[in-house]
């Protein structure tokens, strides 16, 4: 009997210690540990809740156990002889709600309680219920037009970034939140940090950035300085996303709005000219981004509000201004972009120009009889030779002119 009481006190200990700062030194091999004791102690619930005399020397040795924890714990909240029928889900809400404990433990604990380990437990597989009847509700309510406007993000990453911002207020109010924070947002979302990109971890990112003002200001701002601290993640992250959500961050963040368009930049640099297909395209090496997305990110900003639209506006020109201002199409990216998205004619070798012709719309022209433009036609016809060369030459002045500048 002396051992079963020595074992119940040692499970009331590691209960008091998931919830004090000392849990930081626990790893995932002490957490699975401490959840056998507890599914130990839940053992003892069902053996001895009908029979008094050992239920009574049960009871005993919590009470004093209990003593003893709060000299030594302030605040701690005592263990009834009931509550060691759910002392494992004590144990598991006490490592969510303590930011002292490790990212891999956390990620270890949110998939206890989910049911992730196979147990088939799942004891908070309500969590993944109420996520999911909220992200039903707002596609619905948008279905319904309740909405002002349908939604830039999927409901789910909604709910999603709404819990991860509520989950990292909570990191930063504890100790050392600088590194648990960044911890909580690795793990979170490792597929943004890591080499492959998951399809929902920007969209959920997103979200969590695009949270209306309240509780969570601070917890934004912090995810935010996390992003903008790593340009290739941020990279990543604006390429995954649909153009009209960092548009929408960069209407209310000056700082992303710098960093958004430092990023359109490397992505237009990462394009050159095919002379043959007549079309940007991306430079072996490059960021692989294609003409149409940097069209795409780069015309919502355009559309959007003054400030987002003058700042993309002003950044065009004096890129195109750096690149040798030139206005003929082919030779600057940034030339291209603002006449794609002004809609103004540009001079190509004598000829008006104001967008390259796509191969489909070249094939189209033909087969109903149209005659096409000099520069689309087979290089052996005359007119496409000496356009071609005409290209050729302007572009070896390009080069000159950049060298002597």
């Amino acid at each position: 009997m002396e051992a079963i009481l020595q074992n119940l006190e040692a499970t009331v200990q590691l209960l008091a210690v998931a919830r004090s700062p000392f849990v930081s030194e626990w790893d995932v091999r002490t957490m699975e540990r401490a959840l056998q004791w507890t599914l130990y102690c839940q053992g003892l619930h069902g053996r001895f809740r009908d029979r008094p005399a050992i239920r009574t020397a049960l009871e005993e040795r919590l009470q004093a156990t209990n003593l003893e924890l709060r000299a030594a714990f302030r605040g701690h909240r005592g263990l009834g002889f009931e509550e060691l029928g759910t002392c494992r889900a004590a144990l598991l809400v006490s490592l969510l709600q303590n930011p002292a404990v490790s990212a891999r433990v956390a990620d270890r604990v949110m998939s206890e309680c989910l049911g992730g380990s196979g147990s088939g437990d799942g004891t908070f597989n309500h969590l993944a219920r109420t996520a999911a009847t909220r992200a039903a509700g707002q596609v619905l309510s948008s279905a319904a037009k309740l909405s002002a406007e349908a939604p830039i993000l999927p409901a789910v990453a909604q709910t999603q970034g709404r819990m991860l911002l509520r989950r990292l207020d909570t990191v930063l109010a504890g100790t050392d939140p600088q590194r648990l924070g960044a911890e909580l947002l690795d793990t979170a979302l490792r597929g943004c940090s890591g080499e492959e990109q998951q399809p929902g971890e920007a969209p959920l990112l997103a979200a969590a950035l695009l949270q209306e003002a309240g509780g969570s200001r601070h917890a934004r701002d912090f995810a935010l300085q996390w992003l903008l601290g790593s340009p290739c993640l941020l990279q990543r992250v604006c390429r995954a996303l649909p153009a009209a959500a960092p548009r929408e961050l960069a209407q209310n963040c000056l700082g992303f709005r710098t960093a958004y368009l430092e990023t359109l930049t490397d992505w237009g640099r990462g394009l050159e000219y095919d002379v043959t297909a007549g079309e940007w395209v991306p430079r072996e090496g490059g960021s692989e981004v294609r003409w149409a997305a940097l069209l795409e990110h780069f015309g919502g900003l355009l559309q959007g509000p003054p400030a987002c639209k003058e700042a993309a506006e002003a950044a065009l020109r004096a890129l195109k201004s750096a690149d040798g201002d030139f206005e003929v199409w082919g030779l600057s990216v940034w030339t291209d972009l603002l006449t794609a998205l002004k809609g103004s004619p540009l001079t190509l070798g004598g000829l008006r120009h104001r967008d390259p012709p796509s191969a489909a719309a070249s094939s189209s022209q033909e087969s109903a009889g149209l005659p096409l433009p000099a520069r689309s036609r087979q290089c052996g016809h005359e007119e496409a030779g000496c356009i071609e060369g005409l290209g050729t030459e302007l572009h070896k002045f390009a080069e000159n002119t950049i060298q002597m500048q």
